[in-house]
């Protein structure tokens, strides 16, 4: 299922990927949800900003608590496009670091760990 925030409220967001991961339980195979880093882009106001930390550790840790495993999606910049990547920004470091403490993260040749 795509887990994407859509919302700003992080008690809404638990709600919707509970939801989402449960029903897509009942197809007896791996769930690995799609997430960003950031808002989706169709949210008003906040479209395409990254996601405070606290926020993207809670989306992890609950998709981590009911989930085979997690697929993060590019970043996209406002205006369209695909953001240009940046190691250097605070959830890829944040997210090697969980992945660390919890097993390994697969990447590809385009995150230049």
């Amino acid at each position: 299922p795509s887990l994407y925030t859509i919302t700003e409220n992080r008690d809404q967001w638990v709600t919707f990927a509970k939801a989402n991961i449960a029903e897509a339980r009942k197809y007896g195979k791996p769930v690995i949800p799609f997430v960003w880093p950031q808002y989706h882009d169709t949210m008003l106001g906040k479209g395409t900003e990254y996601l405070p930390i606290k926020y993207w550790e809670l989306q992890l840790n609950t998709i981590y608590e009911l989930s085979d495993g997690i697929a993060i999606w590019g970043s996209v910049k406002k205006g369209g496009g695909w953001d240009a990547w940046d190691a250097k920004k605070d959830w890829w470091g944040f997210t090697k670091n969980y992945a660390g403490e919890y097993g390994t993260v697969a990447y590809t040749s385009a995150c230049k760990a």
